[in-house]
């Protein structure tokens, strides 16, 4: 009988965090992965990461699944595209990590 090997999921570069975007903010500074977002208008503040299923930049919140990574982007619940030709740029405010609201996670747990 022979073993299957397994093989890791291989990850887009732009899973990485510290990758920069191509978007801008409302201050007109590019976006990075693991940057904090705050919409205008709306109670919503997350974390910016790729998702795999959609092929975009969103901004994740919801930090309810699995080890409850907050660089982990299949750990989130939901999920707020950001599209890519700026219509969205005025409405991306930045935060500090610790200004957000609506994830309260230990971010000090997974720095290495």
């Amino acid at each position: 009988m022979e073993r299957k090997k397994r093989y890791q999921v291989r990850h887009s570069k732009n899973e990485r965090i510290g990758t920069l975007t191509r978007l801008l903010n409302s201050e007109g500074n590019e976006i990075r992965t693991g940057d904090y977002i705050k919409l205008k208008g709306i109670n919503y503040d997350g974390i910016v990461l790729w998702c795999r299923e959609a092929k975009c930049f969103g901004i994740f919140f919801g930090l309810w699944y699995l080890d409850r990574n907050p660089y982990n982007a299949d750990c989130y619940g939901k999920f707020i595209a950001i599209n890519s030709d700026q219509g969205m740029r005025m409405d991306l405010i930045p935060i500090d990590q610790s200004e957000a609201v609506y994830d309260n996670i230990n971010i000090e747990r997974w720095k290495n």
